[in-house]
């Protein structure tokens, strides 16, 4: 993951990964919120959304891995 939010087109690091994600998502978050960097705030928000749909999804609030 790229710091300034995007991925590259090739990147593997997917949602479906989640302990990586989760742990990517908290530290961009709190980043954002010390530097009040709006940009890191709102990817954080946008990817913890994705994921939080993707704990939901088939109604057991489980991940795959």
């Amino acid at each position: 993951m790229r710091r300034n939010g995007t991925f590259p087109e090739d990147d593997n690091l997917i949602v479906g990964y989640t302990n990586p994600q989760l742990m990517g998502i908290l530290t961009i978050g709190w980043i954002g919120e010390r530097l009040k960097n709006k940009t890191f705030i709102d990817f954080a928000n946008k990817m913890g959304n994705e994921i939080f749909d993707l704990f939901t999804a088939n109604g057991s609030n489980t991940f795959t891995e």
